[in-house]
């Protein structure tokens, strides 16, 4: 579990110093470009031999910034609830509580007459979350 988190932190960093390169390279270290372009900001150099072309590139590199926003944030999302997993032994509990059925579902499927395997009395949600 501690490699996988570390992957996710490593992504995040990678996706960082992506977006970063990209900002540097293209809009010479501006990184709030995206959001000026589409506030209606308009690059004023402009050369006429490649103006279509010019355009084309700008659109796609506006769509590949704001992708690498989203893309930063649900990677910083998921190394956050993963790190907090691992770190947290209160929201370990509380995860792995989220993914069990209810009990009404044991109770159900158990049927009345059914014997019940747990030991003693114990509420399954309790059972499986501490041997989870």
């Amino acid at each position: 579990m501690s490699f996988y988190v570390l992957t996710k932190w490593l992504t995040s960093i990678s996706l960082l110093a992506q977006f970063y390169m990209m900002a540097k390279i293209y809009a010479e270290g501006e990184l709030l470009w995206g959001v000026h372009q589409l506030g209606g900001v308009i690059n004023e150099f402009v050369m006429r031999c490649i103006l279509p072309q010019n355009f084309i590139n700008s659109k796609v590199f506006l769509f590949l910034y704001w992708w690498y926003i989203l893309a930063i944030l649900v990677s910083l999302y998921s190394a956050f609830q993963f790190s907090a997993l691992l770190l947290v032994p209160r929201y370990q509990r509380y995860s792995i509580k989220a993914l069990l059925p209810t009990p009404e579902f044991f109770g159900e499927q158990a049927g009345a007459d059914q014997h019940n395997v747990l030991p003693g009395d114990s509420d399954p949600h309790e059972y499986f979350a501490d041997y989870l």
